[in-house]
């Protein structure tokens, strides 16, 4: 067991966010997300994610009943975290759905994760409880 000062710290800010991708279902998202769960994520990293289904096509864009809700937190700089999805992103650079659909998850995960204050942070995980 880790001493208290052993301990990693929170840094004073961090990146943090939350999107839904509503996708199609299909070979290209299962290799995708199976690289995302796969990927060694580091320490500072928290990277969950939620399957949704639903009966009916919910989203008209992409006709697809799958959403996955994804919470994002990193304890780090946002400089530090796009290097990071970056390097989770980095694939053949052939124009493959696969590749595409994981820029698309890359592209997202970024736009929508922002830098914010550690304390702001734990203090809304706490309202939201």
């Amino acid at each position: 067991m880790k001493t208290q000062s052993q301990l990693p710290r929170v840094k004073p800010d961090l990146v943090a966010g939350k999107f839904t991708w509503a996708t199609k279902l299909d070979d290209a998202l299962v290799t995708t997300m199976n690289k995302f769960y796969l990927h060694n994520w580091p320490n500072e990293a928290t990277l969950d994610s939620t399957w949704l289904c639903d009966i009916k096509p919910t989203d008209k864009k992409t006709d697809s009943s799958i959403a996955i809700r994804f919470t994002v937190v990193y304890n780090g700089d946002m400089k530090a975290f796009s290097d990071l999805i970056e390097g989770f992103s980095v694939g053949p650079s052939d124009l493959s759905e696969e590749t595409k659909r994981l820029q698309e998850l890359a592209d997202k995960l970024k736009r929508r994760s922002r830098p914010e204050p550690s304390t702001l942070f734990l203090h809304e995980s706490l309202v939201d409880q």
